[in-house]
């Protein structure tokens, strides 16, 4: 296995990696922004919603969230290309009115992901090829 990216932790002890995001407004690979790692988010990624007016990104709809204190929200979704390293991929950003960029579950599947989180660092492995059934 190899590792794609190598995240941080960020002062209040945070998973954190580094995505490119890019709209209509911008060519990927795009602008840089620090994304939290949230395992309890099953979403692709989330972006505040000004950060999604000035990247143009095109509105897809809504999704209905459950979130972490159980309460059950309607977000706007819109699409956006992330990069990760050198993988440029389009999926589903939750908007927020919060100022926090987070990547999910999704994420990780979506660039075949492992997450390794150690005392010291964070690494976004590549996921080894599932096993053939015979």
């Amino acid at each position: 296995m190899q590792p794609i990216s190598v995240g941080h932790f960020d002062p209040q002890g945070h998973p954190c990696v580094k995505v490119s995001l890019s709209g209509v407004k911008h060519h990927p690979p795009g602008i840089d922004y620090e994304a939290m790692i949230d395992t309890g988010f099953s979403g692709f990624i989330q972006v505040p919603t000004l950060q999604a007016i000035a990247l143009q990104l095109p509105l897809e709809g809504t999704q209905t969230l459950t979130l972490a204190d159980g309460r059950t929200i309607v977000a706007f979704t819109a699409l956006v290309n992330t990069t990760l390293a050198d993988r440029t991929t389009t999926g589903v950003a939750v908007l927020s009115p919060s100022d926090k960029f987070l990547v999910g579950m999704r994420f990780l599947r979506q660039f075949d992901r492992q997450l390794v989180v150690s005392k010291h660092s964070i690494l976004l492995v590549s996921e080894p090829p599932a096993p053939q059934s015979s």
